[in-house]
């Protein structure tokens, strides 16, 4: 007689099988039309070309990307990941790109193996497969921006802060330390994070001073970059950080900012939960529903629901700083929460699941159907239109002037859209030098004596080779060669002194 194999029983014997298929999945989904997809805006092709100037000066960079909030930077490691990325291949332009959308292959992956940790196999299987198909994540993946890394890092935090309360290990102590530092070293938002560490405390108890001391090494050595170009500054970015954060942030009003409790609670939450399991606004209401259901239930049934909590008052940490964060809020600015915002539905449908079967299988149904109509939607319909400007302006380029190389300006920045993407193209083909043949592009009219090359979309291209360098910086044009973008944006003090 044929025993029964039970669902447990199924999901045990083929784990393995099941895992590799849910990162398979998250690994197509993620590359599925990627040169259509990734994405080479001004900001994406900016950092790109940072990375690039380090690279070409064997210089590593100490600070990142100027703050939208004020006149300060963040930390240089933003800039290393571009870099590790970009040395994979220097001669593709989107080596970077793809790194990045790898360690969100690498992200699916550790949503499973966290998942199936905390809840064993099937939680892991239906966290890590809400990961694979997440629209939010999938968008977020191909964009070579420094809000990006922060998911990823977000759920290595959580790990490391369950790990603190359940060993009290001194290494976890310091990885967590390390890891949210790590995020605001990158993004400004990340800083939100620290309250994971104030969780953490109130689940493990009173820290010991052993413990303070490998946290606090651990926060410290991903700013140290920072710290040390401010010593050497005037602490100009500090000054003005805490300028930011005590005095200027409070000139904005949050009525301005729409940022009633009521507000952000009903409508911007479900917006942006719904957007990151890629379902419908009524999904994510019925999630919240069943959720408070489950958790009551569960904590009546004396269950095991103590991770449940530990994610819940983390989430709830987060909320409140980001509901105080004076800022405009978008899908991006809340990145760092996807983690969460999987764990906790993960967490409704794998508790329906266990209690109640057939509800649990409609639940996850509903959310993997709405999830992939909009996942499908996302990866079919992008397009990169600034691919193809670059290489349409790189091929004329090559026509007119065949196998020389070229020193690439801007008109005070303002045709910066096309200037960048295009030096970065023709970077990787080996075709930029500071001592190249200049040519400028403009959206301005330009006087006769700087020769038209190639005009398209109505920006024009000219041929600069009749001035100096320091003509051309007196007339208003700007040296966008990747060493140039990376003396604006690292030595930008010293440049202008």
């Amino acid at each position: 007689m044929v025993k029964k194999l039970s669902a447990s029983s199924f999901l045990q014997k083929n784990f393995v099988c099941l895992a590799v298929a849910i990162i398979i999945l998250g690994a197509y989904l993620r590359f599925y039309n990627y040169s259509n997809r990734w994405g080479l805006a001004y900001d994406q092709a900016h950092d790109a070309l940072v990375a690039r100037g380090a690279l070409d000066q064997r210089k590593i960079p100490l600070l990142g990307p100027f703050s939208s909030a004020g006149p300060f930077q963040t930390g240089g490691e933003w800039y290393w990941l571009i870099m590790i990325g970009t040395q994979f291949n220097p001669s593709l332009v989107m080596s970077p790109w793809v790194f990045l959308t790898s360690l969100y292959v690498l992200y699916v992956m550790l949503l499973i193996y966290v998942g199936k940790e905390l809840y064993g196999e099937k939680y892991g299987l239906v966290l890590g497969l809400l990961g694979s198909i997440s629209t939010a994540g999938i968008a977020q993946s191909v964009s070579l921006t420094n809000q990006t890394p922060l998911a990823f890092i977000s759920l290595l935090c959580i790990w490391c802060a369950m790990r603190c309360v359940k060993t009290k290990s001194t290494f976890y102590f310091f990885a967590l330390g390390f890891f949210v530092s790590l995020a605001i070293s990158i993004h400004l938002q990340g800083t939100a994070l620290a309250s994971v560490i104030i969780v953490t405390f109130l689940f493990s108890g009173i820290p010991t001073r052993r413990e303070i001391f490998f946290l606090s090494l651990g926060l410290l050595l991903p700013a140290m970059p920072l710290l040390w170009y401010d010593v050497q500054n005037d602490f100009f970015n500090i000054r003005n950080m805490l300028q930011y954060y005590l005095v200027d942030q409070y000139k904005i009003s949050l009525d301005v900012l729409g940022r009633r409790w009521l507000t952000y609670l009903t409508e911007f939450w479900p917006k942006a939960w719904s957007h990151m399991i890629g379902g419908q606004v009524m999904v994510t209401y019925a999630l919240a529903l069943v959720g408070l259901i489950e958790y009551i239930y569960c904590r009546f049934k004396k269950e095991n629901v103590h991770v449940w909590t530990f994610i819940i008052c983390c989430f709830g940490f987060l909320m409140t700083i980001i509901r105080y964060a004076r800022v405009p809020l978008f899908d991006s600015f809340v990145f760092f929460t996807h983690p969460f915002v999987l764990m906790l539905t993960a967490f409704s449908v794998y508790f329906l699941l266990k209690h109640m079967r057939p509800a649990g299988l409609v639940l996850l149904i509903f959310i993997l159907g709405g999830t992939g109509v909009a996942t499908v939607r996302e990866i079919n319909y992008g397009s990169n239109f600034a691919e193809q400007e670059s290489i349409s302006f790189k091929n004329t380029i090559y026509r007119k002037f065949p196998s020389i190389k070229f020193a690439v300006y801007d008109y005070n920045y303002l045709s910066a859209n096309s200037s960048l993407p295009f030096v970065l193209y023709m970077h990787a083909d080996g075709n930029i030098s500071d001592v190249g043949r200049k040519i400028g592009f403009s959206t301005a009219v330009m006087p006769e004596y700087w020769p038209l090359i190639a005009s398209f979309s109505g920006k024009t291209v000219f041929d600069l080779s009749g001035s100096s360098s320091a003509e051309l910086k007196q007339s208003g044009w700007q040296l966008v060669n990747p060493n140039g973008i990376y003396l604006e944006t690292e030595e930008w003090r010293q440049y202008h002194d």
